[in-house]
This record gives structure tokens, C-alpha cells and sequence, in this order.
């Protein structure tokens, strides 16, 4: 059909202007006709793609993950899974919340994140703690533990992490990178590393994870956090922050805290995951959007009080909207542990 056209036109051209100038307009309208059906069939081809409609993005969190000290002990003693034998009756316990009856997916493969607080750097550094110093220097070998209980996204922002200096905490980074385990957070204030933006595209969701630390090792600067919260909330469908703050064994927040915490979720923030107190913390939904103010410990060796050897456990349920006139939607499932001997485990 096209060869007619341009022939038919041919004629028309070299009666009305001449045989030389009618081949030129010719070339012309025969390379537009063809680059308008090169256009056109681009154009239905991607109608014709099908879109992904968003999916919720599952996540469980948990609070401090110390593995030195005497939790270095007992691994020495019984190999070093020993701090997650007990774990994985808890995270099929959780994973079952969010587990959907009409689903075909394992909720196992459901799971898109595991997260905790790295409560301290993980080094080669020669520093071996004496069993009661507040030092902590985890051993390089603590690493295949983490992956053989699937633990693929840490904060590393936290008032231990600089316990081996600037060295130790870029050697962290590193064994983590290397490992294929996220990270994010920076502890001495604001930095580019604070962050860490991804997309799953089988979700049709982007996230943004924040790692803040207010400790005594450092202040954090609340219009700074505002501000970087600003910055990636607008290219993110959920924005989390996981901060270490507080006061230790306090659930209570401090007026402070809150204050932040408000700040945050003004700022573009869905939901604030705290650590540092080493109790359960209180929570809160603000604006619709929940601030946990302390998940407890995780794997820790304090055993003076009750408090200290339970923590909270979140199954989170994110789910980006599929029509921008209605809010996205958050779910949380809350389950509380016993940490005996060091293991988190099912609550009997």
C-alpha cells in the first residue's frame, strides 16, 4: 500500500512541479510515511505490554543484634548459628500474619525484607572484648549466620558502630556489600550513606530505608534528618526510618523523641522503627502512620530483668495504591518474644 502511495504520488508531483523537484518530495513523504508507522507500531506495542499493578511489600522487623561478648561465647561453645536455633519457629510464627489463604505463593518466598539493628561493626580489627567491656568488635565470621537465616537488610547506624573507629565501619559496609546483605544508616549524622533507595519491580514499589542515630556518641540534627526525609520521600511510594535513640531501659519516650518522631512523619515518613533502649518501647499511629519507639533487643546477652530478655517483633504489610486519588496502605502485626539464653524464640 505504501509503494502505491508513493508511486500514485510520484506522478502527481512531476505534472504539477517537474521531474526533479517532484522526486525530492517524494523521498521526503515516503521517509515521514515510514517513520509515522515506525512511531505507531511503537506506541501500540507498549499499550499492549502489560502493567504491573502493585503488590504489598512484606517485611519483618526486629530490634539489636549484638554478637560479641558473651554472646560470642556461647557460639564459640555451640557453633555459630547459636544465636538463631530458636528462630526460625518465631519468623514462621510472624510470617503466617501475613500470610493471604487465597495466595499460591509461599509465604516464606512472600517475605521481601528481613531487617535489624547491627549493634556494632563487624572487623578484622584484634580487639577481643573481656567479657564485660561496652566495646564491641563482631567477627568477620558472623556473616554466614545472617544469610542462612535470611537476613538481608541491616541498619547500621547506631552508637556502637564506630566501636573500631572509621576502619570498622567501612570494613562493615564492605563485608556486608560483599555478602549481598543491605545496608543503610550512617551513625555521626547526615550523610549520603544514611539512605538507601530500591525499587522491587515485581511490587511496582519503591522504597526508601533512613538510618538515623541520636545517641550520646552523637546528636542528630533534626532539620538535616527533615530535610533528606523531604528529599527522597518525593521518589519513594514508603519511606522508613529505623533510628537508635532513647534512653536505655526506659519504654517511655522522651519528650524529644516524640517531638522528632512527629517531625519525621511530617516530613514525609510512613513508619519509625526504634531501637537503642533495650525494653520494649511504647507506639503510637500519628497522621495515620505508626512510630515504634523501641523494638527491644533481638540477640543480646542481658539477663538482669525481664524486660531485657523479651522483644517486639514486626510483621509489616506495605501496599502502594493503585489509583493516586486513594492512600496508600500500611499494616502492622506485632509479636512479642523471649529472648532466653540469647535466642529469640516463640513466647509459650
Amino acid at each position: 500500500m505504501l509503494l502505491k502511495l508513493t508511486f500514485f504520488l510520484g506522478i502527481l508531483l512531476a505534472r504539477l512541479w517537474g521531474p526533479g523537484e517532484a522526486s525530492s518530495i517524494q523521498y521526503r513523504f515516503s521517509e515521514e510515511l515510514k517513520t509515522w508507522k515506525l512511531s505507531e507500531s511503537l506506541r501500540l506495542l507498549k499499550e499492549e505490554e502489560p502493567m504491573v499493578s502493585p503488590q504489598p511489600v512484606t517485611i519483618l522487623a526486629f530490634g539489636d543484634i549484638m554478637l560479641d561478648r558473651y554472646v560470642r561465647t556461647l557460639m564459640d561453645r555451640n557453633g555459630l548459628d547459636y544465636p538463631f536455633l530458636q528462630f526460625p519457629e518465631l519468623k514462621s510464627k510472624m510470617l503466617a500474619q501475613l500470610d493471604d489463604p487465597e495466595s499460591k505463593q509461599p509465604p516464606l518466598e512472600a517475605l521481601d525484607f528481613l531487617f535489624a539493628n547491627l549493634e556494632g561493626p563487624i572487623s578484622d580489627t584484634p580487639y577481643v572484648n573481656n567479657g564485660i567491656a561496652m566495646i564491641f568488635n563482631f567477627k568477620p565470621d558472623v556473616i554466614p549466620p545472617l544469610q542462612k537465616y535470611r537476613f538481608n537488610l541491616l541498619s547500621v547506624a547506631n552508637n556502637h558502630m564506630f566501636d573500631m573507629g572509621e576502619y570498622g565501619s567501612t570494613q562493615t559496609r564492605q563485608h556486608l556489600a560483599d555478602s549481598g546483605i543491605h545496608h543503610f544508616g550512617y551513625s555521626k549524622g547526615v550523610q549520603a550513606e544514611s539512605f538507601w533507595t530500591t525499587t522491587l519491580d515485581d511490587k511496582a514499589t519503591t522504597l526508601s530505608f533512613i538510618g538515623f542515630n541520636d545517641t550520646l556518641t552523637d546528636r542528630l540534627d533534626l532539620p538535616q534528618a527533615v530535610e533528606l526525609i523531604q528529599s527522597v520521600e518525593d521518589k519513594s511510594d514508603f519511606t522508613i526510618i529505623s533510628i537508635h535513640w532513647g534512653r536505655e531501659y526506659f519504654a517511655e519516650p522522651t519528650e524529644e523523641q516524640i517531638k522528632m518522631a512527629h517531625a519525621f512523619i511530617d516530613a514525609g515518613a510512613d513508619i519509625i522503627l526504634g531501637h537503642h533502649s533495650h525494653v520494649i518501647g511504647t507506639s503510637e499511629w500519628y497522621k495515620e502512620r505508626p512510630i515504634y519507639y523501641s523494638l527491644g533487643n533481638f540477640v543480646f546477652d542481658q539477663y538482669f530483668q525481664k524486660e531485657v530478655m523479651e522483644g517486639l517483633g514486626l510483621a509489616i504489610e506495605l501496599t502502594k495504591s493503585s489509583d493516586p486519588a486513594k492512600p496508600n496502605t500500611i499494616e502492622v502485626h506485632e509479636t512479642v518474644f523471649d529472648i532466653l539464653k540469647s535466642q529469640p524464640q516463640v513466647r509459650h
